[in-house]
């Protein structure tokens, strides 16, 4: 039979035990915290001197010839130029993109000045312009036209998939 000491005394080793474990749990989640915050300054220093030799060394050349450049450079300047080509291309990606949402929007550019122009300015708010609203009236009959014939083609597929005795797959995709 276990002597009431030595229950006592088996509780305070296992009480010690949780404590040390917990104690160095909270010291490595600390730490781990600490090794964080100095990799995310690391990162935005990183892009920081990217974004400087960039504009420094390649901001104007055009991609043409960084693949000329590429074509002819030594190994350990390869990587280097793939990264700034891949840089431009996302660059130009996302410009692509904010025209696209540009376009959805409505938003124009004033015909005098350049600016951006809302879907409801009737006056460019840099140069004072009126804005004409003829295009912008042809450019929304034109998107909803393509609106209009993605449904359209939309419907005869599924009535094509009713037809075709797949009724469990359009309901299905109905469901989704």
């Amino acid at each position: 039979m276990v002597s009431w000491e030595d229950f006592k005394d088996k509780v305070t080793e296992t009480g010690n035990t949780a404590v040390v474990k917990i104690r160095t749990a909270a010291q490595t989640v600390t730490v781990k915290g600490k090794i964080h915050d100095v990799e995310k300054e690391l990162n935005e220093n990183l892009r920081v001197l990217g974004r400087a030799v960039l504009c420094r060394d390649y901001n104007n050349i055009s991609v043409e010839e960084l693949q000329q450049k590429l074509a002819i450079a030594k190994d350990d300047e390869k990587d280097l130029l793939r990264a700034v080509l891949k840089v431009k291309d996302n660059e130009s990606i996302i410009e692509e993109y904010y025209s696209e949402i540009k376009k959805l929007e409505g938003i124009t550019a004033c015909k005098v000045c350049g600016a951006e122009v809302t879907p409801d300015s009737d006056y460019c708010i840099k140069c004072g312009t009126r804005v004409e609203r003829e295009e912008y009236t042809e450019k929304v009959i034109e998107d909803i036209k393509v609106v209009e014939n993605n449904i359209s083609e939309n419907i005869d597929n599924e009535k094509d998939e009713l037809s075709n005795g797949n009724e469990e797959d359009v309901f299905d995709m109905i469901a989704d």
